[in-house]
């Protein structure tokens, strides 16, 4: 245990060390969906593993939807996107406008990319409506999939602060999720 909180006090030093540095880069690497990880200049050296991840998951969402805006989805995964969609789910109940309130400590460089009033938080659900959107547009014979796309959308608006970043993203997408919350509710 007390191993395991060394390491961690180690990575907070290291992480408020570097804010500014890594922070820059973690919005790079995460806005950067369509480009490949070694074309993103200092990623391997000094990003952090977890928004290497977070950065690795959006870009295989954007293979998906090219390769379902290319029609070609009938040669995706079901599974896989399944999979990848219940990631995203977890990802947006943990680290998307988290309540800080609830942690005694919480990264500094996940609190600036992802927390309240941040461009990463606004970004990062739009990039999720737009998943949100796109499977169900075009996966809506994958019944799997079809129930953790939702399961994401509801993340998406679980708590008042998430609903207000929906909300400001625009009319079209206000009025998709709505019906959708309204009609999969009851």
């Amino acid at each position: 245990m007390s191993r395991l909180l060394s390491k961690y006090k180690f990575l907070l030093f290291f992480l408020c060390k570097f804010l500014i540095l890594l922070l820059l880069l973690i919005i790079k690497v995460i806005a950067s969906p369509g480009n490949r990880a070694t074309e993103i200049p200092g990623m391997e050296e000094s990003c952090d593993h977890v928004a290497r991840l977070i950065a690795a998951v959006l870009r295989l969402c954007e293979v998906e939807r090219r390769a379902s805006d290319s029609g070609l989805a009938h040669l995706l995964s079901p599974e896989m996107g399944s999979t990848v969609v219940w990631w995203l789910r977890r990802f947006a109940l943990t680290y998307l406008l988290p309540n800080e309130n609830l942690y005694v400590e919480l990264s500094p460089s996940f609190a600036a990319a992802f927390g309240r009033d941040s461009e990463g938080a606004n970004w990062i659900t739009s990039f999720l409506l737009n998943k949100v959107e796109s499977n169900l547009r075009t996966q809506t014979a994958e019944p799997a999939l079809m129930d953790e796309t939702l399961k994401l959308l509801m993340a998406l608006v679980d708590t008042k602060e998430k609903r207000s970043v929906v909300i400001k993203s625009g009319p079209v997408r206000i009025n998709t999720t709505i019906i959708i919350i309204i009609f999969f509710t009851k």
